[in-house]
């Protein structure tokens, strides 16, 4: 989360909040799966959850090594 904000404050939000509808899908859409059509109950959300967040933070962390912030200084 601290990435998001920091891209934030870069001007360089696109990836962290297409990343957060990631997020959403991976936690939404893998708990619905989970626990309607799997049978897996309520102790897979934790794990839906925290994965969720680990391609949140992996996929941010990224987009900031590949240079999303570097071609932000540059265009303004």
């Amino acid at each position: 989360m601290s990435l998001y904000f920091a891209s934030q404050g870069a001007g360089t939000v696109a990836w962290p909040v297409a990343l957060s509808a990631v997020r959403l899908v991976i936690t939404a859409g893998g708990g619905w799966l989970a626990v309607e059509h799997l049978n897996l109950g309520f102790s897979a959300l934790p794990s839906l959850v925290a994965s969720g967040m680990m391609v949140f933070g992996l996929g941010t962390a990224l987009s900031i090594y590949a240079g999303a912030w570097r071609r932000a200084a540059v265009v303004t």
